[in-house]
Parts: structure tokens; C-alpha cells; sequence
């Protein structure tokens, strides 16, 4: 899995998981298995990070998304 990214003062990054094992998943949805995969998704707000996640969540309801702030902090905790 990729370090967490660097970033700015009001980025956020969100991070998938399944709901019914944990396994954390890269931005396509697959187990992530080796560093190369990229676990982070960046955005420029919170709002656009929860905005995003939600659209995520309702097509793929059996995932759950950690949303963190600039100093690694869990901002949002969502699922369906």
C-alpha cells in the first residue's frame, strides 16, 4: 500500500475498505496486495471528498470509505 499522500491544508483523502472482511481497496475496487496499488483518493475539500463518496456508496453499498484531513485525522467514517 502507498504511504499516505502529502497534503495541503484543507486536502482530504479517502480510503476504501470492504464492509464484511476490512480489506482495504485501491481506486479500482481491487484487494490491495502490494505497494504499487494506490489506496488514496485526493480532493481539494471535504465536501467534494464526502460528495464523491457518496456517489461511490450507492453503487457499491458493500464498501465503506474513511475520509482524512491534512494531519492523517479520520474527518468521516461512512457507509450505507
Amino acid at each position: 500500500m502507498k504511504e499516505f499522500p502529502k497534503l495541503k491544508e484543507n486536502q482530504t483523502a479517502i480510503l476504501r475498505a470492504e464492509i464484511s472482511t476490512g480489506h482495504v481497496l485501491d481506486e479500482s475496487f481491487n484487494i490491495v496486495v502490494d505497494n504499487k496499488q494506490n489506496v488514496y483518493t485526493v480532493f481539494e475539500s471535504v465536501e467534494e471528498a464526502i460528495n464523491f463518496s457518496n456517489k461511490l456508496l450507492d453503487e457499491k453499498p458493500d464498501i465503506e470509505i474513511v475520509i482524512y484531513g491534512s494531519e492523517k485525522q479520520v474527518l468521516h467514517f461512512l457507509t450505507n
